[in-house]
């Protein structure tokens, strides 16, 4: 148990270091008590966690399957309470709605309790900001180099790993790849920064915006529109980016290293990237129709403005550059968007684009059997011919998500409205919480559409559950507790 408890460790290390950014953010604004706070917190978490780092890495650190897909779940447990300790310390909000941030944060769902009208501490805004940006990086961590090589959930089998050595019962944990992926994470978000302070925006809030396009993330640290808030270069830089973080990261690295060969290696990429391209031009041609568009009679400006909508849809960002765009095109529509997803090799969430174009594809072999019996199809999924068993682990994703999203939907219906329940469990489930207050219908009654913020103990820890396993794709967390396995193992 070795391995786990020092993938989880280092994880909280991760977190408790990553809080040194809003303590010197609080030195630089005066703001000595929040500061004071979060200084001690930093300090005694990273002291701890890096002694215990540092005990268990001269030991041997062996992981099997089940035990790799345990550390996922603890990591997903843990990491969201140690995140919530900022905002319970510096008193900016209560326990369970700091744990909601928390959660909303790591998965980079969007979703906020958090009333920035309010004035919240400059340090705390960040904190919330870096939560997206270290929760992106960490789901890219944990798919790439640990979910992916299990295959669980119909993942292809592809990407690095944390290990070092075949036999599945004598893998050692090694974190070198772990370095080297935030570093390359840290090298992107840095350059876009940058571009973000060449198209105009401040330097803070350009590193503030980088965090949350880079990692899909729905949180903004403005009070208004974006739309009020930035130029148009820097919004159309913003939805490039929400783009191209939906993509899958090992097609980005061949795209650095070849455009050719990108083009040509992977059919993902493609269907996500033109369907960006496609719903672009409806938006756009909606919002001009509807006369909703601040660039009526104005063909590029429109198409701008559908682009940055296209790529929060389907990034699963959910961000709106004003109020009232994502709207025009029906809810069922965007719903269904939202929750199909982006790469699984990405920051984005949802079913994902690969499983969905699986079925379809299963669904289309399987009517060819029945119309032609004795047809042979060798029908190709993805990068591989698919089999009975990665078939039957896409169904499995999609059946245990839709049983999710009834549970969770019937719970927070208890207290809103059935439809303000169901779009609310559906962005939270696609971790695109942006998208719910977004189709809220205008002149809606509070208590048939609550925000989150009113939302009711039983309501906001329903809201927790179905975004920690959203985020973890549902079969990690029932795999991980197979009880059978640990008794009889």
């Amino acid at each position: 148990m070795s391995g786990i408890f020092y993938l989880v460790t280092s994880a909280v290390f991760m977190l408790f270091a990553g809080l040194f950014l809003p303590v010197m953010v609080a030195f630089a604004t005066g703001d000595g008590q929040v500061m004071q706070n979060l200084a001690v917190l930093a300090l005694l978490g990273t002291f701890f966690s890096l002694l215990v780092v540092t005990a268990i890495s001269g030991r041997i650190r062996a992981l099997n399957r089940a035990q790799s897909l345990l550390a996922v779940v603890i990591i997903w447990a843990i990491c969201p309470l140690v995140a919530a300790m900022p905002f319970v310390v510096t008193a900016t909000t209560g326990p369970l709605p700091a744990l909601f941030e928390a959660v909303s944060g790591l998965t980079t769902t969007g979703a906020s309790t958090l009333h920035l009208e309010k004035r919240i501490p400059l340090p705390l805004m960040v904190w919330r900001t870096e939560l997206e940006w270290l929760g992106g990086y960490l789901m890219l961590a944990c798919v790439l180099h640990i979910l992916a090589p299990t295959g669980i959930g119909g993942l292809p089998k592809s990407g690095g790993r944390f290990f070092r050595g075949e036999h599945e019962l004598n893998r050692t944990v090694e974190l070198d790849r772990f370095l080297r992926l935030f570093l390359q994470y840290a090298l992107a978000t840095l350059v876009v920064a940058v571009l973000f302070m060449m198209s105009g925006v401040e330097g803070f809030r350009a590193m503030m915006f980088a965090m949350t396009a880079i990692a899909t993330g729905g949180f903004l640290p403005v009070d208004g529109a974006l739309h009020d808030t930035v130029g148009e270069l820097a919004r159309f830089l913003f939805a490039l980016v929400l783009a191209i973080s939906a993509t899958s990261l090992l097609w980005q690295r061949v795209l650095l290293n070849d455009i050719r060969q990108a083009v040509r290696q992977t059919r993902e990429a493609q269907w996500i990237l033109g369907l960006i391209a496609f719903l672009s031009i409806v938006y756009a041609t909606r919002l001009v129709a509807d006369g909703g568009s601040v660039a009526e009679g104005d063909p590029l400006r429109a198409l701008s403005e559908g682009f940055f909508i296209a790529a929060s849809i389907v990034s699963t960002s959910g961000i709106e550059p004003r109020p009232g765009v994502i709207s025009v095109l029906p809810e069922l529509l965007v719903l269904f968007l939202v929750l199909a997803g982006a790469s699984v090799f990405s920051t984005s969430s949802g079913i994902k684009l690969y499983r969905i174009g699986g079925m379809v594809l299963q669904a289309r072999r399987e009517l060819s059997l029945l119309i032609f019996p004795s047809s042979i199809d060798a029908t190709e999924h993805s990068a591989g011919t698919d089999n009975a068993s990665a078939f039957s682990a896409v169904w499995s994703v999609f059946i245990s998500a839709v049983f999710v999203i009834a549970i969770v939907a019937f719970l927070i219906s208890l207290q809103s409205g059935f439809e303000a329940g169901l779009t609310m469990t559906i962005s939270l489930f696609a971790n695109a919480g942006a998208i719910y207050p977004a189709l809220v219908p205008p002149g809606a009654d509070s208590s048939a559409w609550p925000v989150f913020a009113d939302l009711e103990p039983l309501s906001m820890w329903a809201a927790i559950i179905v975004m920690l396993l959203g985020r973890l794709e549902v079969l990690v967390v029932f795999a991980a507790l197979n009880i059978n396995y640990w008794i009889n193992r």
